[in-house]
């Protein structure tokens, strides 16, 4: 089994870290850190992580179609979906990126 790229484990650290900026709400940090989630590109990530990886990058509004019409359009969609997103959704999608962190640092344990 191939395992993930040491680039998303660093990448995703930065991600989880910044997300739990003590003056701002987790909503803000989802839009400030919106660019993860375009720059993580899926084949950084295990056979095993890549569809949590994929499904959380969706849930956020990342669309490869947005991607290709353009940054704005792109981010434009991710503020919408994330502005429409409850606390609770917010703080699920969190703990799922940190659980898929740790995971991923598993993987260069093994």
């Amino acid at each position: 089994m191939k395992k993930s790229n040491i680039f998303a484990y660093i990448e995703l650290k930065k991600l989880v870290d910044n997300l739990h900026h003590p003056s701002r709400a987790l909503k803000e940090n989802f839009v400030l850190q919106a660019s993860y989630f375009h720059i993580l590109d899926p084949k950084f990530f295990s056979e095993e992580l890549s569809p949590e990886w994929n499904l959380l990058r969706t849930r956020l509004g990342y669309s490869p179609e947005k991607a290709l019409q353009g940054q704005l359009v792109l981010k434009q969609s991710m503020r919408e979906s994330i502005q429409s997103l409850s606390d609770a959704e917010c703080r699920d999608i969190a703990a799922r990126l940190s659980s898929l962190y740790a995971r991923l640092g598993h993987e260069f344990d093994s």
